[in-house]
């Protein structure tokens, strides 16, 4: 797992930043009004002290966000192009750091810079029915890879090890009120990029959010084939969430993931489960205070790999300042603290189940 991307990577993103750019300028002085071209970009460096483990270069495996430990660091940067022409529309982000190097370590050559790359149709006219198709971000959970989208500097544990981004068939309703909104995805497995040398697994998600005023209700599943056709191990997730303001300054989050998967021939069923709650307090315009506390268990490593030869059981807590300099511009703040039932940690060449690390980020949107 490489932290930084290279030289010859960064500068492919660069070429493409610029050919985008020049793209969006010259269809701007076409006389076509139509057609609606949009460009947005998210930076985002850090820097990670672990406490526990210093001399460490990594974060424990479980963590695909802000994993450099102890050397300045870019997370993301990343730069998208989108345009909408009547019942059409189409978005494609590059991106590069060492979340990409990290998430899509394992995918070809050609898509660990991927972002997304999508294309969508409205299927009728006066219906919000859009058929989309490509690389797109995931059903499944509240965060994304992009920090200013979400209210803590680093991902949870249920996001890191869930998918940040999805490949396939995706079908969205939204009702005219704009209160229900479904989606139903036949997908290329959990978070694959397209690979004409793996065979192809299709698999299912669905997804239901329900929004009232000041409340935001979701519910998301996933199943699919996670083994061989001659050895299937059938996996069952589901994610629920709730986003509520109940206040003009207090905003909340209260989320659970519970997954299983069955061994059609050891027939037996494995399952992990992640619930986690955040608040973000608002102090003043310009300065948020954030808290979390989260659990993570997979006793029997279904989705993340076993760890010093331990299960993972972890109780995590974080707290996180925001200073919002201008509206595109946040320096974070995060201490963190966690906590595994077994020794995972390495303290001092002992195994430890404690681990504290200090986080620091600036993020630029533009």
């Amino acid at each position: 797992m490489q932290a930084i991307m290279s030289h010859q990577a960064s500068l492919k993103i660069i070429f493409i930043f610029c050919l985008l750019s020049s793209v969006q300028a010259l269809c701007e002085n076409d006389s076509t009004p139509k057609i609606k071209f949009r460009t947005e970009g998210f930076a985002e460096t850090y820097f990670v002290y672990d406490f526990t483990s210093p001399k460490q270069e990594f974060r424990p495996a479980f963590y695909y966000n802000h994993h450099v430990n102890n050397q300045p660091g870019l997370n993301l940067a990343l730069f998208r192009f989108a345009a909408d022409y009547s019942r059409f529309k189409t978005s494609i982000g590059v991106m590069t750091g060492s979340y990409a190097s990290a998430n899509l370590a394992d995918e070809p050559n050609w898509s660990q810079h991927m972002y997304e790359a999508n294309i969508s149709l409205q299927l009728l006219k006066n219906k919000q029915l859009w058929l989309q198709t490509g690389i797109f971000n995931s059903h499944i959970g509240f965060e994304s890879a992009i920090a200013a989208d979400c209210f803590t500097l680093t991902r949870s544990l249920a996001a890191d090890n869930s998918p940040y981004y999805e490949t396939g068939v995706k079908l969205n309703y939204k009702t005219k009120n704009e209160k229900w909104e479904y989606n139903l995805l036949l997908l290329n497995g959990w978070q694959q990029m397209p690979n004409f040398n793996r065979s192809f697994k299709p698999s299912l998600g669905f997804q239901m959010l329900y929004s009232y005023k000041k409340y935001t209700f979701n519910y998301s599943n996933y199943i699919g084939n996670e083994g061989t056709t001659g050895m299937p191990q059938w996996r069952f997730f589901n994610n629920f969430y709730l986003i509520a303001k109940p206040h003009k300054s207090v905003s909340l989050i209260l989320a659970l993931d519970v997954g299983l998967q069955y061994h059609a021939i050891k027939k037996n069923t494995a399952f992990w489960y992640t619930p986690q709650a955040v608040v973000k307090y608002r102090l003043t315009k310009a300065l948020d205070l954030v808290g979390r506390i989260e659990h993570y268990a997979d006793r029997n490593a279904v989705v993340t790999l076993p760890y010093k030869n331990a299960a993972l059981n972890l109780f995590g807590a974080s707290m996180n300042l925001d200073f919002k300099f201008f509206k595109s511009l946040m320096l974070r703040i995060e201490i963190k603290q966690l906590y595994n039932v077994d020794p995972i940690f390495i303290n001092d060449q002992l195994l430890s189940r404690y681990n504290l690390s200090a986080a620091a980020s600036l993020g630029v949107r533009f």
